[in-house]
């Protein structure tokens, strides 16, 4: 017989159903062993030893070693001999083999031993010698009742003799290598081995002597012959060590060579000294210059000549830092010209200085200097700094300082160069007075007078830790305690520049006073020690102008059996701020120390509007005892059982019995719980057994917890009451409120951010703590340190005074308000050689983000991190000061207590780590509103929750404004309800908050909250998260990008995606760079944006880019990027050198002076009675901007750097017209470019709509290890897609919170060759949702897909959009989800790009700034998204357009087939697309006013048109040059009767108890009448545990109307995942529908309720429901759960997920014993079908499914069916492609029967019908017939038999 192909298949497997199993080991299957040699060929045996009767079989023959191919497999005598058995074959994959027997007839194998079947194997040539394993595997027995037999199995071997034997041999080691060095490179020899088989040489490096060349250190390949190497991008005067390896063919590798080193050297002259000078002296010529700034200068060369071109003559050196020569080998009256010329350490000389002309003269200089001015000195610890003005003149040598004490006579003690202007006198003794003055003098000599003396104490110098508390009222009088260190008695106190009363000296730690009268707002607090030495609290202290109440916080105790009251701490505090104890309280008597202790930090929170005039509150702790032994103790008896609060409100010194506080929002106090430990110890409280303290009012009703909350904030359990009545505040016992005591936590970092002499050390705890580094050249001994001693979140310190380019460990220590303290694992990282003397550059510039009544917010993005300042005020004189002191790149800053409705002027400045400063120039401008913001931010979208651990989980949500970050969050089944923020967080409109503490493999319930400027509070619904068992070891996955967004002469921005929220770091070197720096920022998000600013122009830069997620998991890129070794899983990293970069760009030589163009849009996308969302997009990566309301006044933006622009405008009127206009800048501040200002217009009534996923748009795309889902909805929404490797079970989750229309969703690091089922999810800008599709099934590849898309369909269009430019637009389509690119210039080497990153299948791209009348030359570019980073893009050919010569300034054809179709409060209208084609857009008209303008769109919904009015509707085409058609008008009329009526709810009635699935039945609504287009109704159903429901458990739209007469079914369980039930046992639930025909949706129904219970039956529940697709059909089987009747089920089919849905099947399908099945053989391949069942009993639908026709992977004919046959039989058979086909049927003589087909037929599945008959007509006679296709080159033939 032929040879076979490999693999094949032996029959087909029938179904088994699940029956009672056989329990013993009834069966053996084995395998025999053979032997062969290369291309000989040998039988094995199957055999099969059984002892029950076996029916069917079916196993896979594994030969993983692919050393044979399968000849043939034919059954022996033990099958033969029963009968009714067949074998036939068929390829199924390169790798196994797949055999399966089966019964036609009803003769089982009886039991027995013995061969079944015997395989011929062939030895594939060129295999080695020796023994393989041959297996069986997937072995299925069943018995003649289908039930599973169980087995075991044996395998065989093969062994292969005659062959080549295996080469184990590896090469020589590679000799002679040998390195020679340059500057930043070493180039690497060595002899080329000889080996024929010889495949590469690997190359190691290290910068450790004696490395072992293991794997890690392999930095490149290199293919012979090539015997060298060239190692570029390397740090000089680093020494790198070198090794080199051979490996075969066969992967044999050599030993390693000996280890050769090389160091690199600098070859790189220094930059020319600048700014020579020269001044002319009597025999002699002073030469001066700046000096040169090159870390490694060495000293300085004078040059002289006679006459320029002359030959130079070295007349001088001077060593660096020196900065002046004198040459004194000059004739007077000769003209000199000079140059200086600066060399390095290496020897390396910069081009000389410019030319300076001298000319040495006779006369004597008698001039004296000016005496010096403005001197003053200033004393600190050990040290005197003088600083005085520059003396101006050109021949100035230097000054002389003078020092006296006392009446002695001053001594000369030092002299300072011409052009110093200060001087540190380190020789001083801290307490003595110095007095200083100086003289200047110059090159001849003369000498200055005596400067003003000035005078300085050193001392230590004071610090200022704070102020408490830290505002209080203009009119003064607030006691406050200013803590810090160094205080000496005699301190004085100023705030504000006035000082304060009643000042005293407590200790050196501790000054109390009483703050003077002031103007409001901040002030500086400054303490002066007696020495002059000054510390001070920039805006320490804040005056407020509002009513404010005294607090007094008293204790009464019992004193050895004597009651006493002592005052714990008194404030006056403004109302709307806290009053809070200070940190440290000294008690009258020692006993009473550890309360007060206790008591530190306590705060009452007093809303506005709470306080009436002369009210002082008083809290009153009761219930505490000092024991004899001095130990405080609560008696724990009776109720409360602990200490108590007493409140008590007094009102012009009368205490009132019973008040109710005037403001709606209650007072808050709040308590530090585990601060009361010691405490409870002394009072018996066992608090080691979980026993914690816990508060409730005790009043006269008893004891009750209403109106208290326990949470925990920053790691810190709390108590919080609510004050709204009085009543005694308790402390009782109660389990299981676990007070968190656990030391601070590093949520991320410490990273260091390395300057030349300094680094900036930042970090990030989960609890407010102190900071403190430590550091040294050494990892053990990091002998210096520096302290911060605020308490912080976001920590960052910076440490100076380092050497440049030196290696420096360090650790942080974070330390909370117990003193507990936590220490970072110890990490390395180097300074840079560049210095850092340039100051912060704005990448945004500075504007105003949003104002309100009493507020504003102030924004800008530097290139670096940098602290922030404003100055601000009335006038333009400003006079208020904020300062920020965290060190960011986003800066926001609130500024609050502003005065309504008035101007404000603010200027802006940042501060760098290295006290470069950058004063912004221009003065923002701003005027406070004159109403009140009372709308809260609302959040947009829902949360996303990302990076979860076992023990933390990181929370991100966007809001519509500015305001705080904070989540509520608890264990479901806990009771408490714990809190998590950003306290030193800006207003912020992306929110991330870290939870920590979590316990894993728990779920959470949680809510995140954020409050404004205004104080207004907004949040989410209740959401969940469940924690993960086990740590993330998993790094994350680059699925978009590094791209460069954006490149100038100066400024750089790269961004990327990653499939998890990591921080974002760039490293790159360029120019005279020795080492990479970083940019970057340890804050973790998704989407990642870096902007590099301060470059040098022309210059090459290369970049790596790196991302770490919270759990260390590092993710870097290129891939060639060599690390360090880090000293810890965490550590920050530091790049050595990128081998083979793809990150490489050049800076533009000139800056860009370009602005950005909007090329579509600006489009309204989405609009709701509170807001209006609008689309643009741009031509290269800029920022959003919307001006909006009246005169355009208000204002949203966002700095993101984008290309597509969204952007939502909040908080508007219903139903009103505004006015709008977006613009653009790009981050070198061009711009921003305007558009034109457009109208729109809000809806009347709220938006509960959730979004809706357009039909088709649901696309899929899959590599080896990621899966892309794409999908489009018609308004904005988030993204979320539900995924696992079960249908049933999606527990993984992906999501992204920004709010799109076209949602592109990565799913990454997944399981090659592995089925996912996903579903995607959308929920709107209100909450509304989520909409989910069905859940699809998508297998990843086996390998890597590397293939690029197909670029088809390319369109273009140049219109002329003005006078003088015009633009080009192209639209393309792809194979594949891509990303987006177009190249283009006016010649055919194009040389100008635009890329987006936005991902699909269909695309456009407009180029704008185009000439008239020229021609431009274009390709189109992509790449496809399971391919993100490769450099492997697909292009189309060169195509040009040649653009218009002149713009088309025609009028616009009038809209034509405009019409109208009235709703309830709103109206739609159409309109046909417009025939011209320079129309841009539309404007809409109602009544004769604009409502809207519209982009390239035919329809438009106007949800603000009032009811029971006829309106009038206009509508206009728009041209590019502004041209308008003529309008063409329309009529609506609006009402409530224009919408489908409400349904009415059926079943269940209200309250009843159902099961967990129920099925909710509503009776039909009544469509518009006299309209036939809206007849066809489909239905929305909303569920929720809330009866207004604020939170939806459920959702779906477009299910289809029952039939006339009948009710609409839903049977409630997650959509895409049947039989999944979502509803909890014992919850009460509402439920409601609508109807909605095509246009409109009508009213809610009445909402109807039910009781889900688990003691209630489904009504049907599925066990299984699948569909497949089977060779050119799809097979659907169902299973139901048992105990269920039923009398059958209809299937329906729909081309799309969300409706359409018809009813295929003719008849009710009922089961048999395996269940239910159905094939629908109605269906082309490459089509995607969605089904869904319909219980013929209920009418519940169940579904749907999708399943996808897979079309056939090659030509085939199929065996007919019957065979034998009578009187008709189907043959069938399969096209991969469009063919010509034809099939014949002969005798066995072989002449030609009938010819059934003889046609070109499309690719797919297809069935013909031979009824027996030839070609004359009559019947033929039975026998034995062939039928024969030919397809192509395919050719195939079968034989058939008939029987009469």
């Amino acid at each position: 017989m032929g040879r076979l192909p490999i693999w094949f298949i032996l029959g087909m497997l029938s179904v088994f159903s699940i029956g009672t199993p056989v329990f013993a080991q009834d069966a053996t299957l084995s395998i025999g062993s053979g032997a062969g040699t290369p291309g000989s060929t040998f039988t094995v045996p199957i055999s099969l030893d059984n002892s029950v009767a076996v029916q069917g079989i079916q196993f896979t023959i594994t030969d993983e070693r692919n050393v044979v191919d399968v000849e043939s497999l034919a059954e022996t005598t033990r099958l033969t001999s029963i009968g009714g058995f067949s074998i036939t074959s068929n390829s199924v994959s390169p790798i196994r083999t797949i055999v399966v027997i089966f019964k036609i007839g009803s003769t089982p194998i009886p039991s027995g031993t013995g061969s079944i079947a015997e395989v011929a194997l062939r030895v594939r040539n060129g295999v080695f010698n020796g023994t393989y394993p041959i297996k069986l595997t997937g072995v299925v027995l069943s018995d003649p009742n289908a039930n599973t037999i169980s087995f075991a199995t044996v395998d065989g071997t093969i062994t292969v003799t005659g062959g080549q034997e295996l080469d184990t041999t590896p090469p020589a080691v590679p000799i002679n290598l040998n390195t020679s060095i340059g500057d930043r490179r070493i180039d690497l020899t060595w002899s080329s081995n000889t080996e024929a088989d010889l495949d590469y040489y690997i190359v190691y490096r290290s910068t450790f002597d004696g490395f072992p060349a293991a794997a890690g250190d392999s930095i490149t390949r290199v293919n012979p012959p090539v015997n060298s190497y060239r190692d570029v991008n390397l740090t000089n005067n680093l020494t790198y060590y070198y090794r080199l390896a051979a490996v075969d063919k066969s992967g044999n590798r050599s030993a390693a060579s000996s280890q050769v080193i090389g160091t690199p050297v600098d070859l790189t002259p220094p930059k020319a000294p600048f700014n020579p000078t020269t001044t002319d002296g009597d025999g002699q010529v002073i030469i001066r210059w700046e000096p040169n700034k090159a870390p490694d200068l060495s000293h300085y060369i004078i040059l002289r000549r006679l006459k320029i071109g002359a030959v130079p003559d070295s007349v001088g050196r001077i060593n660096a830092p020196g900065v002046q020569y004198t040459d004194a080998s000059v004739i007077n009256g000769t003209t000199y010209f000079y140059q200086v010329v600066a060399v390095d350490i290496r020897g390396n000389k910069s081009n000389p200085s410019v030319l300076r002309k001298a000319v040495p003269t006779a006369t004597a200089d008698t001039v004296h200097p000016i005496v010096p001015t403005g001197l003053t000195a200033a004393g600190g610890d050990g040290v005197v700094r003088l600083k005085w003005t520059r003396n101006p003149e050109n021949d100035l040598a230097g000054y002389i300082v003078f020092r006296k004490t006392g009446a002695a006579a001053a001594d000369s003690i030092s002299e300072a160069p011409h052009f110093a202007n200060e001087y540190i006198d380190h020789n001083v003794t801290n307490g003595v007075n110095y007095t200083y003055h100086l003289v200047a003098f110059n090159f001849s000599g003369n000498r200055s007078g005596v400067s003003d003396q000035a005078s300085a104490i050193p001392d230590v110098v004071p610090t200022l830790k704070g102020i408490f508390p830290p505002v209080g009222p203009v009119t003064g009088g607030t006691p406050v305690l200013i803590a810090g260190n160094n205080f000496t008695d005699g301190a004085t106190v100023t705030i504000g520049g006035v000082s304060a009363d009643s000042v005293k000296f407590l200790s050196s730690e501790q000054i109390s006073a009483r703050t003077p009268p002031g103007m409001r707002g901040y002030r500086n607090v400054i303490v002066t020690n007696p020495s002059g030495l000054v510390a001070a609290v920039p805006r320490g202290f804040l005056y407020i102008k509002i009513d404010s109440v005294t607090v007094v916080v008293t204790v009464t105790s019992n004193v050895n059996g004597q009651t006493r009251t002592d005052t714990l701490h008194q404030a006056t505090v403004p109302e709307g701020l806290p009053f809070i104890t200070p940190p440290q309280i000294n008690a009258p008597i020692a006993g009473l120390q550890p309360l007060f202790n206790a008591l530190a930090g306590m705060a009452l929170e007093i809303p506005r509007g709470a306080v009436t005039e002369h009210m002082t509150i008083r809290l009153d702790i009761r219930n505490v005892t000092i024991r004899n032994d001095s130990t405080l103790f609560a008696p724990v008896q009776g109720k409360p059982s602990f200490f108590f609060v007493r409140p008590t409100v007094i009102i012009k010194e009368v205490e009132q019995s019973n008040f109710t506080f005037s403001s709606l929002a209650a007072l808050h106090m709040t308590l530090r719980l585990h601060a009361f430990g010691k405490i409870m110890q002394y009072s018996g409280v066992d608090t080691t057994a979980n026993d914690t303290l816990a508060f409730a009012y005790a009043t006269d009703s008893g004891l009750t917890q209403e109106g208290m909350i326990s949470r925990n904030r920053f790691n810190e359990r709390l108590m919080i009451a609510s004050l709204s009545t009085l009543g005694d505040l308790a402390g009782v016992r109660r389990r299981d409120l676990n007070i968190n005591t656990a030391p601070p936590a590093f949520v991320s970092g410490p990273f260091a951010m390395p300057g030349d002499t300094a680094l900036l050390i930042t970090w990030r705890t989960d609890k407010l703590s102190t900071g403190k580094v430590e550091y040294g050249t050494s990892e053990n001994a990091l002998n210096a340190s520096v302290e911060d001693t605020n308490f912080v979140i976001g920590h960052a310190i910076k440490i100076g005074g380092l050497q440049k380019e030196a290696r420096y460990f360090y650790r942080a220590l974070a330390t909370d308000g117990d003193g507990q303290t936590t220490i970072s694992p110890t990490r390395a990282t180097k300074t840079i050689t560049r210095p850092d003397d340039r100051p912060p550059i704005a990448i945004v510039a500075p504007q105003v983000l949003a104002v309100s009544r009493h507020g504003a917010v102030i924004g800008w993005t530097t290139d670096e991190q940098s602290n922030s300042t404003l100055e601000y005020g009335e006038t333009t004189a400003l006079g208020e000061i904020k300062r920020v002191g965290a060190f960011v790149y986003r800066h926001i800053i609130g500024l609050t207590g502003l005065k309504q409705n008035t101007a404000h002027f603010v200027l802006v400045s940042s501060t760098d780590r290295s006290d470069n400063v950058t004063s912004f120039p221009d003065t923002l401008k701003f005027t406070t509103l004159n109403k009140p913001d009372n709308l809260p931010p609302r959040v947009l979208g829902r949360p996303v929750v990302s990076s979860l651990t076992p023990n933390r989980a990181i929370i991100e949500w966007r809001t519509d404004e500015l305001s705080d970050s904070r989540v509520f969050y608890r264990a479901v089944g806990d009771a408490d309800t714990m809190q998590a923020g950003n306290p030193d967080e800006m207003l912020v409109h992306n929110h991330h908050v870290v939870l920590t503490g979590l316990k894993g493999g728990t779920p959470y319930r949680y809510a995140v909250r954020s409050t404004d400027v205004d104080g207004n509070t907004g949040g989410s619904r209740i959401h969940r998260f469940r924690t993960p068992e086990t740590d993330d070891t998993t790094p994350p996955v680059i699925v978009r990008g590094p791209r460069f967004l954006y490149r100038s002469n100066r400024v750089i921005a790269i961004g990327w995606v990653t499939n998890e929220v990591s921080n974002s770091f760039v490293y790159y070197r360029g120019g005279a760079d020795s080492t990479f720096i970083p940019r970057g920022t340890e804050r973790q998000s998704r989407r990642h944006l870096v902007i590099i600013g301060g470059l040098e122009p022309e210059t090459e830069y290369t970049f790596a880019v790196t991302s770490t997620d919270p759990s260390g998991n590092t993710v870097v890129f290129p891939e060639g990027t060599v690390l360090a070794k880090p000293l810890a899983p965490l550590a920050a990293l530091e790049i050595l050198a990128i081998t083979a970069s793809t990150l490489t760009v050049t800076t533009t030589t000139t800056a860009d002076q370009t602005a950005p163009v909007i090329t579509s849009g600006p489009d309204i996308v989405a609009t709701s009675s509170t807001s209006i969302t609008l689309a643009w997009e741009t031509d290269e990566s800029s920022d959003s901007r919307v001006s909006y309301g009246p005169g355009l006044a208000l204002w949203v933006s966002d700095d993101d750097l984008v290309t597509s622009h969204l952007v939502s405008i909040t908080g508007l009127d219903a139903g009103t017209s505004y006015s709008f206009q977006v613009g653009s800048a790009d981050p070198s501040g061009n711009g921003p470019a305007l558009s034109v200002v457009g109208t729109a217009t809000t809806s009347s009534t709220p938006d509960t709509d959730p979004p809706v996923i357009i039909a088709g748009s649901v696309q899929t795309s899959a590599s080896n290890d990621r899966i892309t889902i794409f999908w489009e909805t018609n308004e904005p929404g988030d993204s979320f897609v539900e995924y696992g490797m079960f249908s049933s079970s999606l527990d993984d989750m992906s999501d992204q919170a920004d709010l799109v229309t076209s949602h592109s969703v990565t799913l990454a690091n997944l399981t090659p060759n592995q089925t996912y089922f996903l579903r995607a999810l959308s929920s709107d800008l209100d909450g509304n949702g989520p909409t989910a599709t069905t859940t699809l099934a998508v297998t990843t590849t086996a390998t890597a897909d590397t293939v690029r898309p197909v670029i088809s369909g390319v369109e273009r269009t140049a219109v002329a959009t003005s006078d003088t430019g015009a633009t080009l637009t192209a639209t393309w389509t792809t194979d594949l989800l891509a990303t987006r690119r177009i190249e283009y210039g006016a010649t055919a080497s194009l040389g100008s790009s635009i890329t987006d990153s936005k991902t699909g299948t269909t695309h456009e791209m407009t180029i704008p700034n185009l000439s008239l009348n020229t021609r431009y030359y274009f390709r189109i570019g992509a790449i496809s998204t399971n391919d993100p980073q490769s450099e492997r893009i697909a292009y189309t050919a060169i195509d040009s357009v040649v653009t218009p010569a002149s713009a088309d300034t025609t009028t616009p054809a009038t809209p034509a087939n405009v019409t109208s179709i009235p709703g309830n409060g709103a109206v739609r209208l159409r309109w046909d697309v417009s025939s011209n084609s320079n129309v841009t857009g539309y404007t809409i008209q109602r009544n004769g006013a604009t409502i809207a303008t519209v982009g390239q769109v035919t329809s438009f919904l106007d949800e603000s048109a009032a009811n029971d009015q006829t309106h009038t509707y206009t509508i206009q085409a728009v041209t590019a040059v502004g041209k308008s058609s003529n309008g063409t008008t329309t009529l609506a009329a609006p009402g409530p009767a224009k919408v489908p009526t409400a349904p009415t709810v059926g079943a269940p009635s209200p309250g009843d108890t159902v099961s967990l699935a129920p099925t909710l039945i509503i009776n039909n609504a009544v469509p518009v009448p006299g309209d036939a287009s809206r007849a066809s109704l489909r239905y929305a159903f909303q569920l929720s545990s809330e009866s207004d429901f604020a939170t939806l458990t459920a959702s779906i739209t477009g299910v289809t109307s029952g039939d006339p007469g009948n009710p609409t079914h839903w049977q409630v369980t997650d959509i895409g995942r049947p039989g999944v039930t979502i509803l909890e046992d014992g919850t009460t639930y509402w439920w409601r529908a609508r109807a909605d025909d095509g246009d409109f949706s009508g009213d809610w129904s009445s909402g109807g309720t039910f009781v889900a219970s688990t003691s209630k039956p489904t009504g049907i529940t599925l066990a299984a429901f699948t569909a497949a697709s089977d060779r050119g059909m799809v097979t659907i089987d169902w299973r139901m759960g048992s105990g269920q009747e039923v009398s059958g089920f209809h299937v329906l089919r729909s081309l799309t997920a969300t409706g359409g849905f018809e009813r295929i099947s003719t008849d009710i399908i009922t089961a048999d014993e395996e269940g239910y099945t159905y094939l629908d053989r109605d269906v082309r391949p490459n089509v995607t079908y969605h089904y869904m069942l319909e219980s013929a009993t209920t009418g519940e639908l169940f579904g749907p499914l999708s399943v996808r026709v897979d079309p056939p992977g090659q030509f085939s004919l199929s065996q007919n069916a019957p065979n034998p046959f009578n009187p008709t039989t189907s043959i069938r058979y399969e096209l991969p492609n469009t063919v010509q086909v034809t099939l014949k049927v002969y005798n066995l003589l072989g002449q030609e029967v009938r010819l059934l087909v003889n046609a070109r037929q499309e690719a797919g599945f297809h069935t013909i019908i031979w009824d027996g008959r030839n070609v004359a007509g009559p019947s033929v006679s039975s026998g034995v017939y062939f039928y024969r296709i030919e397809a192509g080159e395919f050719t195939k033939a079968k034989k058939m038999l008939l029987l009469k």
